[in-house]
């Protein structure tokens, strides 16, 4: 799973540095404002299926048609809800430009919804491997369809366009990688089963997206969309290093622990070896945005994005801090105390509306500033839970 972050991440980045060089900073934040509508519906029809299916003992095989099921449907809620923001959200960012962007994007979570469900197996029985092959295969085949796309357009749309190939691509795979077919059809009581564990995880979503996406908000609200941009190109180098380290660990030592829940020597064996992993790279790649934040954008991005380097100092410290966070989630979930995330990201959520109250008037260094006071906010109530656990 390492390698796979590490590959994907430079897929990921030799994308977003070729279509630095084609596209503009506007572009990338026309794409950032559109994007905000797909995330924030996608949190508030989040059901936890694939979370409740890891942490459930029963066989994937039992639950799939009540996965299927609940996933089509909130792939198309997800869609109509798009398609109808896209008139107010154009309204709110005062660019016409967005609803074709937005309209586009609506497309996205009504193809994801008819994923085949089995493909939670890969990681459900630990066999990273082929999840690495699966998740890398899209990768590339979504930065291929961006730049291909970006060469042609010369628009944020190019944005949407691979995010639409990729969905495709995950279905047609989906069904190549297993013979078991899903029906629509659910049972009563797999659904409470799954609804139960997810109820937590969907609360939980909702507030982790207002805390992650409403700096943004303000940012593309009260400064543009260059700056807008410029912020979220600054907020993923910062986050980067220390978050797919963190999110390479705590994709295997979510299923690992879930399965070793009863066995409590071996269940905190695995937790202080994912959190001392996490902390000792996310310290190393924190020093390094600190010392060379504008060596760093010159490379990545190209000149002509230098306003980020003040704002990756501040946010460098911030993603050492989400890597910390994120690193203890695993152990609420995995005991069943999905709750726990929940009261943590509405937590940071109130200190996050506080943070810009009181910092955004400040500029855009501010909303940054915000975001570091957001994260620091929930470690002292992550810290006592964990401690009763």
């Amino acid at each position: 799973m390492t390698a796979l972050r590490i590959a994907g991440r430079g897929v990921t980045i030799a994308k977003t540095a070729i279509l630095a060089r084609i596209l503009s900073p506007v572009d990338f934040g026309q794409f950032g404002a559109a994007a905000l509508s797909l995330s924030l519906f996608e949190v508030l029809t989040e059901t936890g299926v694939n979370q409740a299916l890891i942490y459930s003992y029963k066989k994937t095989e039992e639950l799939v048609n009540s996965a299927w099921t609940v996933a089509i449907i909130r792939g198309a809620t997800i869609s109509i809800l798009i398609a109808l923001s896209a008139w107010p959200v154009s309204i709110f960012f005062s660019d016409n430009n967005l609803i074709k962007l937005i309209l586009l994007l609506a497309l996205v979570p009504l193809i994801k919804g008819f994923i085949n469900p089995m493909v939670v197996v890969f990681v459900k029985e630990l066999q990273f491997e082929k999840e690495a092959m699966f998740r890398f295969s899209l990768l590339i085949i979504e930065g291929l369809t961006a730049v291909i796309s970006a060469v042609f357009l010369k628009s944020a749309m190019a944005f949407a366009l691979a995010m639409i190939i990729a969905g495709a691509a995950e279905v047609i795979l989906s069904f190549i990688y297993f013979k078991i077919r899903p029906r629509l059809s659910f049972s009563r009581q797999y659904l409470s089963e799954i609804m139960n564990y997810g109820k937590w995880i969907t609360l939980s979503g909702i507030a982790y997206w207002f805390s992650a996406e409403l700096d943004d908000f303000v940012a593309g609200k009260s400064f543009g969309m260059k700056t807008l941009g410029i912020y979220q190109a600054a907020y993923k180098i910062s986050t980067l290093p220390v978050t797919e380290i963190a999110g390479s660990v705590n994709q295997v030592s979510f299923p690992v622990m879930s399965k070793l829940r009863d066995e409590k020597q071996k269940f905190w064996k695995i937790f202080m070896g994912s959190i001392g992993v996490i902390g000792v790279i996310g310290v190393i790649g924190g020093l390094v945005l600190w010392i060379w934040p504008r060596e760093v954008v010159l490379i990545l991005l190209g000149d002509k994005w230098l306003g980020a380097v003040p704002l990756i100092r501040i946010l460098a410290v911030f993603g050492l801090v989400r890597s910390i966070e994120s690193g203890i989630q695993p152990v609420f979930l995995a005991t069943g105390r999905p709750k726990v995330a929940t009261i943590g990201n509405l937590i940071k959520v109130v200190t996050l509306i506080f943070g810009l109250w009181l910092l955004a008037p400040l500029g855009i260094e501010g909303i940054a500033w915000a975001a570091l006071l957001s994260g620091l906010s929930v470690i002292p109530y992550y810290w006592w839970k964990f401690r009763e656990i």
